[in-house]
Parts: C-alpha cells; sequence; structure tokens
C-alpha cells in the first residue's frame, strides 16, 4: 500500500473575510496540521511591506517558479533545502495572494498593492506550484477561498484602502464601480475577477475539483459552526475530535464583529488620509450635496440602486456557483 504524502493547503483570503480570526483563533487549533502564518523570506525582495512570501511570487509572472522554487519553498516552509520531511500537513496562509482588483484612480500606496490577479493568472500560478511541491514531498495542493457578496465586498475594500486614495469620497466610488462593472471599460480587466464561478472553475481546473473549497462569507457570520464544520471536514475529513474542537471556536464567534469600518449593513466610514500630500477634496457644493443625501463626505454608501446594479453584473454567475457548491447563495442576498 502506497505511503500517503502530506497535503500542502493554501489559504487565500479573500480580503475582508475574516482572514486575521482564521489565522489566529482557528488554523492553529489543527493538532495534525503545520500552520504557517503569512510567512515572509528573502527569496523576493519587492513587494508590499505586509505581503507574505506567497503572495509576492504571485505577483509575478508564474514563470517565477520554474527559475525560483527552491528560494520560494525554502521561504514558504521554513526548511533551509525547502523540502517537506514532515508527516504533518502543511497549511499557508496568505490573504494577499488570492483574487485582488487593480485599485482604480489616484493612489498613495505602494505599487505592489496595487497589481491584479485574475482567475486565469492564479490557475496558472497554482498549476505551477502544484508541480514544484510535489518535487518537495507533497502530494497534492488544496485551496480554500473565502469570498463575499460582491457589492459589500467593494464597499469594504474600497473603505480599508480609503485613506490610500486620492479624494476618497461617494462620488469616486461610484465611479469606481462604473469603472469595473461596464465591459466597455474595467470588466475584462477587474470586474472579472470578482466573477466566483470563473473563479472557482479556474482553480478546478488547475488542481482538481476535489481539491477546491470555496465558502460565502455570509455563512460564517449566520452559521459559524456550519461554516466552521465545512472546512474541517476539507482539512481533517473524518476527525470527529478535531471537529468538535472547531465547531466550539464557531460557538464563540457570533459575537465577534470582524468589519471595523462598517457603520451598519449599507455604510462604511472613511479613513483618514495616511500622508500631508493634498488629496482631491471634494468641491463645497460637492459636499452640500452629500450632506443633503443624508451622508457626510466622510463615508460611503451602498444605495439600493448600486447595489442592485452590482448584483445585477453577477447574478447568473453567482447562480451558477451556488449549484455547483451546493450552497443557497440567494439567502445571502447575492442575486438582488
Amino acid at each position: 500500500m502506497p505511503i500517503m504524502k502530506p497535503t500542502l493547503f493554501l489559504h487565500l483570503g479573500m480580503s475582508k473575510t475574516a482572514t486575521t480570526w482564521f489565522q489566529e483563533e482557528v488554523f492553529p487549533q489543527y493538532p495534525d496540521i503545520e500552520f504557517r502564518n503569512q510567512p515572509h523570506g528573502k527569496g523576493i525582495l519587492e513587494g508590499g511591506a505586509m505581503q507574505g512570501i506567497l503572495a509576492r511570487a504571485f505577483r509575478r509572472s508564474p514563470l517565477v517558479w520554474q527559475s525560483e522554487a527552491p528560494a520560494l519553498f525554502s521561504d514558504l516552509l521554513g526548511i533551509p533545502e525547502g523540502r517537506w520531511s514532515s508527516e504533518k500537513n502543511l497549511l499557508i496562509s496568505d490573504q494577499s495572494a488570492g483574487p485582488r482588483l487593480l485599485e482604480y484612480g489616484g493612489y498613495r500606496g505602494s505599487h505592489w498593492e496595487q497589481e491584479r490577479m485574475d482567475p486565469v493568472l492564479l490557475g496558472a500560478h497554482l498549476k505551477s506550484m502544484t508541480t514544484e511541491a510535489r518535487k518537495r514531498g507533497f502530494g497534492q495542493i488544496r485551496i480554500m477561498v473565502v469570498f463575499r457578496r460582491q457589492d459589500q465586498w467593494l464597499a469594504s475594500k474600497y473603505a480599508q484602502r480609503s485613506d490610500r486614495i486620492a479624494g476618497a469620497s461617494q462620488n469616486q466610488f461610484e465611479e469606481r464601480i462604473d469603472y469595473y462593472l461596464r465591459q466597455s471599460r474595467g470588466y475584462y480587466a477587474d470586474g472579472l475577477i470578482l466573477d466566483y464561478d470563473f473563479l472557482y472553475e479556474e482553480i478546478c481546473r488547475a488542481i482538481g475539483a476535489a481539491n477546491a473549497l470555496l465558502l460565502p462569507y455570509e455563512l460564517l457570520k449566520a452559521e459559524p459552526v456550519k461554516f466552521l464544520n465545512l472546512m474541517c471536514d476539507f482539512i481533517s475529513p473524518g476527525d470527529s475530535q478535531v471537529r468538535e474542537l472547531i465547531s466550539s471556536i464557531g460557538l464563540r464567534a457570533a459575537s465577534k464583529k470582524t468589519n471595523v469600518r462598517s457603520q451598519g449593513s449599507s455604510e462604511w466610514a472613511l479613513r483618514k488620509p495616511k500622508t500631508n500630500a493634498s488629496p482631491q477634496h471634494l468641491s463645497e457644493t460637492l459636499s452640500r450635496m452629500f450632506l443633503r443625501a443624508g451622508h457626510p463626505p466622510g463615508s460611503i454608501r451602498l444605495t439600493p440602486d448600486l447595489t442592485q446594479k452590482i448584483l445585477a453584473t453577477y447574478r447568473q454567475s453567482n447562480a451558477s456557483l451556488g449549484e455547483k457548491l451546493d450552497l443557497d447563495l440567494g439567502a445571502f442576498g447575492y442575486f438582488g
């Protein structure tokens, strides 16, 4: 009977889906898993300050695995020779390595924070990385991605990075949404990245459907025990003791507030600019218009029309994905 080789699990975000909570409260609790929280290293020096080595690799061409695999795996595994000799499975969490949109418009942050990662490019990286991982002691790579309803994700992400966005405002937020959604503008560059059904298909093409787990963030909020049980079945199938341990974490999760910028179901506070550089301030007239509309320039709001515009773009994709995952995404408003 052949010896089962360890599995390399990758948790790739998305951002704004309780990643820090997973990294601090959930993943370290798996007794049969070695966990690496966003490992850094010297294999690739250039990158965003908060990006792990995996995210830095994924911001480059998949060809990086052909020449830099020894250095990358040395950093990822924390082992000089870059070969996994433990009998335990390994889990690496690096949310910045997952799907991401270009920061459209004036952006003050690092160049490396602005790079997009579309599903095709992500799939190519996973395919190349899997080949190299098998050379280094792993039997397979398994991928976990937590996604979030597109309208809520776009608003939350914009608010989170608003301290680096020149002239962040309701008006600019709506302009950005128009860019992402319109096919004649930025849909096929960035908007396509939020087509979660396409994302799922590309991941499955790269590593096989049995090795992919996509779960909605809204399920974590509504039923944390069910969410964590599904994740546990993927990471440690058949282990009732681990399942019980992880379920106990879910029972404590309902009271945690994970979206610190949210001011309700449809409004998010903007951050103060990080630098003293002169931002593109709103005009006095536009500011008065915002105040009359019921929200100050210091926040953004998902109006019903804006929500419907976003969800209409992804409704068919969301419905298809829900069927494939056997999840009722309509219960979480994914169909508008």
